[in-house]
């Protein structure tokens, strides 16, 4: 019995060295401050054969959600103040008690604000 727990010790090790080298090769193949799409669909395809999933069946694994993206021109795009990566208004506060309660009305929905 001894033999066998040693033996699992040692496939477990085996496994997370397999894993952190697997992880550091691919943090090298990604470059996060420019974010190159050929990168990201390198990674892409590399996660999918560690994960044993064809394009398709990764694809059937999304739902879209329904969106709806407006512009709206202001005078002063300084006045809207924005926070949490510009997924939230700080201020005026009346847009943001709007916007959150109008948020609030769906299953699953979120809002941002860019003021660009």
């Amino acid at each position: 019995m001894e033999m066998i727990n040693i033996r699992a010790v040692r496939e477990t090790r085996k496994t997370q060295k397999s894993a952190v080298t697997r992880l550091l090769a691919f943090t090298k193949l990604i470059n996060t401050a420019v974010g190159d799409a050929v990168t990201n669909i390198l990674a892409i395809e590399t996660l999918l054969k560690l994960c044993k999933l064809s394009p398709q069946s990764w694809n059937n694994m999304y739902t879209d959600l329904p969106y709806r993206q407006l512009k709206i021109n202001i005078r002063d795009r300084d006045i809207i103040q924005t926070t949490d990566a510009e997924r939230k208004i700080s201020s005026p506060p009346a847009c943001r008690r709007r916007l959150n309660a109008l948020v609030s009305e769906f299953s699953s929905a979120r809002c941002f604000v860019r003021p660009s």
